[in-house]
Formats: structure tokens, C-alpha cells, sequence
């Protein structure tokens, strides 16, 4: 996060987390509000921390059509789309959305495999007329988010958005829109360039908040993002997942033409099911269980059936989380315990 952006935070009560550098910024005193700022009205998430990378040259289309699971080459300009890269083996290296305009693609990935995404397309660049710029600092990602983020976007920037469907990037001046979802939520990307970042932020909260706008961290963004049951990289997406057990076929082409680690999906898609499958969890009252810890069908301690990965205390529902369990627990519906004997049940999500 540059200086700038981070002092706005910083004066409108920002709290920041994360090692050293203390770049996460967790919240602005209130993740209750926060969370119901993105559910009911509309939440401002600061999501620079992502990857940016840009694909030019005469071969770029090809190139990445080759290197993603989604089918790049019918993806048009001024459109985005989910994307995988997965290693030979099927295994996930970076979870993305591909971004394509008229002289260029872009990959924008997930923070915690940004650095993966690039080492991997890099590797294969080899004589394709495509070139590779690292762009993640100099654009920030601001995120309006929440049944009104299209209205607020309207009130503060002029920009027009109620109409954009999901996957369409609107281009504005030196920036761009693009209009996604976060499961059920409505989400409006706005990309500025980071110099400006700081002056597009202070006008979305002055002029978004007739709207119901306010800031949201990282905090009330997880909450919202476990309820929707939206995996997320370095939680429940890992080197060791197959796409198709985290419920992301929207981000894979099953008839475009061959792509690294294309056979591994295929077979996998072939045979209708995987072993595992990413779940909802809600946990009875008691002291909270860790990410990692395994689950058990009751009486059962000596074999796992499941493993929690993430976890959040919800408004709404209370101790909610997601976790994978082998695909007879889903089917069947039946509770569940953890390490400590605590009642786990089943909650649906969005796939």
C-alpha cells in the first residue's frame, strides 16, 4: 500500500495488522458495522494488496489461452473472467481473473499467489512475441461492495454502473470498472493508478456515503466472504486442492484447447466427482477450533472425515467457517464433531 493511501486510512481511523510492514488493514474500529455496511449497503475495501500483471505483445492472447483454464481467446475486450493456473499435475498455482482490453491482458491475482502467477507464466515465456510487466504497484484496487455499491459508485465518481453486468470492465479515463460478486454480493472494482488512489478514495467517502458508504477492512470483508462461501487462496486454495473440489468450474473452459494441466482437470471432470468437496460449517457455542484441525463423524475420533480452513464469527449466523469433507459426509447432510467433541453442521453456499 503506498504512503498516501495508507495516511487516508489512517486519519479516518484505520487499524492496521500483518508483520513488520503492518499492511493488512484489519478495520476502522467496528467490524459489526463494517459487515453490515457490505451485506445491506455498501462497504469500501481497500484490495491494492492484489497482483496486477500485464500481458502485451502480438501473441499475448495465445500465450495466456495457453497458460490459464479459462478460454482466453472468446473472452472479448472489455470483459473478465475467473482464471486458473494449475501446475502439470492439476494442482492450483494461483486462483485470478483474466482482464482483456484492446492492446493488452491482465491477470489479477489473489495477494497470496501473486508472486507463484508471475514465477509460473515467466517460466514458459519462451519465444512468444508477448512481454510480462509487473504492474501491482502502480495501480490500486478500491472495492465498493453491498446492495447499493452501483448507487454509491453513481453519487461519488458520476460513473454509471446499475447497468454492467457481471464480468463486463468499463473503462473511465485513466481507470476501470469492473463488475463482479463476491457470491451474493454485488462488487464494483474500481483500478486507478496509485498516484491518484488516495484523491479517487477520499471522493468515493465523501460523496458515497448519501449512499450508505462507509470503510470496510479485512476483517468484515472475510465475515462476509465465509457466509458467502468464496474460497480464497492461502486458506481453503492450495497446491495441494483441485480446482473442482473447491467448486470452481466458472473458472475452467471445458472445450477450449489444450492448456497446462489440462489432462489432469479433464479426467478429473470425466469421472463426475472428486473425493472431497469445500463446505459450510456452523459450530455450537464453545471455545473456537483452529484452521487445520479435522472434523469427525460422531463416535467416530479415529477417522477424520473433513478438515476446517478458515473461520469467522458472523453477525448473523454466529461461528461460521469452510472446510472440505469427503463427498458421503456432504451427500448424507449428517452433524458432525470436532477435536473437542463441539457439534458442527452443514450450511449451504454459493458455488
Amino acid at each position: 500500500m503506498n504512503a498516501s493511501l495508507r495516511e487516508l486510512w489512517t486519519s479516518v481511523g484505520a487499524r492496521f495488522e500483518g508483520g513488520p510492514a503492518g499492511d493488512r488493514l484489519a478495520g476502522f474500529g467496528d467490524s459489526v458495522r463494517e459487515y453490515q455496511a457490505l451485506t445491506a449497503a455498501c462497504g469500501l475495501v481497500d484490495r491494492s494488496e492484489r497482483g496486477r500483471i500485464r500481458i502485451a505483445g502480438s501473441d499475448r492472447v495465445s500465450f495466456l489461452h495457453g497458460m490459464v483454464t479459462q478460454d482466453i481467446e472468446r473472452l472479448g475486450e472489455g470483459r473478465a473472467a475467473p482464471a486458473l493456473l494449475v501446475t502439470a499435475k492439476g494442482k492450483m498455482v494461483a486462483q485470478a481473473r483474466a482482464i482483456r482490453r484492446t492492446d493488452d491482458l491482465w491477470l489479477d491475482t489473489d495477494p497470496a499467489c501473486a508472486a507463484a502467477a508471475w514465477a509460473l507464466l515467466e517460466k514458459h515465456l519462451i519465444s512468444e512475441d508477448a512481454e510480462l510487466a509487473n504492474e501491482s504497484e502502480r495501480w490500486a484496487m478500491l472495492s465498493l461492495i453491498g446492495p447499493k455499491a452501483a448507487e454509491a459508485l453513481q453519487a461519488s465518481l458520476g460513473i454509471e454502473a446499475q447497468t454492467l453486468e457481471v464480468g463486463q470492465a468499463s473503462e473511465h479515463a485513466d481507470s476501470v470498472v469492473i463488475a463482479s460478486g463476491l457470491g451474493s454480493l454485488r462488487i464494483f472494482d474500481l483500478l486507478v493508478p496509485a498516484e491518484r488512489a488516495p484523491e479517487v478514495a477520499w471522493g468515493l467517502l465523501d460523496r458515497g456515503a448519501s449512499a450508505g458508504l462507509i470503510p470496510a477492512g479485512d476483517e468484515a470483508f472475510e465475515i462476509a466472504r465465509i457466509e458467502e462461501g468464496v474460497p480464497r487462496f492461502g486458506a481453503e486454495l492450495d497446491g495441494e486442492v483441485i480446482p473442482l473440489e473447491a467448486g470452481l468450474g466458472a473458472a475452467i473452459s471445458y472445450d477450449k484447447g489444450c492448456y497446462l494441466g489440462q489432462e489432469v482437470i479433464a479426467r478429473a471432470t470425466f469421472r463426475g466427482q472428486v473425493r472431497r468437496a469445500l463446505a459450510g460449517l456452523v459450530f455450537a457455542d464453545g471455545a473456537a477450533p483452529s484452521p487445520g484441525e479435522q472434523l469427525f463423524a460422531p463416535g467416530e475420533a479415529d477417522k477424520p472425515v473433513g478438515q476446517i480452513r478458515s473461520l469467522a464469527a458472523s453477525p448473523r449466523l454466529g461461528l461460521i467457517g469452510l472446510g472440505y469433507l469427503r463427498r458421503e459426509c456432504l451427500e448424507s447432510g449428517q452433524p458432525l464433531v470436532d477435536a473437542q467433541g463441539r457439534q458442527v453442521s452443514l450450511r449451504p453456499i454459493s458455488q
